[in-house]
């Protein structure tokens, strides 16, 4: 996917969104694969052009401390998935 955006002169940032439909996602270590992509920027001025390379996982993590019968829990979820044993660091 390519997206592009115009930038007014003198503005110090911008957005750009771009929707990657159905990625696969990478897991933590033991729960899934690490499926990497591929994610190009570049800047381009009149006289200056940058440009950054890197490998990027999609994923999503949220932490869950609904309260239930036994009190508040903490649970790590990623991609709607509680993570087992997240507390104790087994997965970082």
């Amino acid at each position: 996917r390519t997206a592009q955006l115009i930038v007014e002169a003198g503005r110090g940032s911008a957005t750009v969104v771009v929707d990657v439909p159905d990625p696969d996602l990478w897991w933590p270590r033991g729960l899934g694969d690490q499926p990497l992509y591929d994610a190009r920027v570049a800047v381009i001025t009149d006289d200056v052009a940058d440009t950054w390379h890197e490998r990027i996982g999609f994923r999503t993590v949220r932490l869950d401390t609904t309260p239930d019968a036994d009190g508040t829990p903490f649970v790590l979820v990623v991609n709607d998935v509680a993570v087992p044993d997240a507390a104790s660091g087994a997965h970082a």
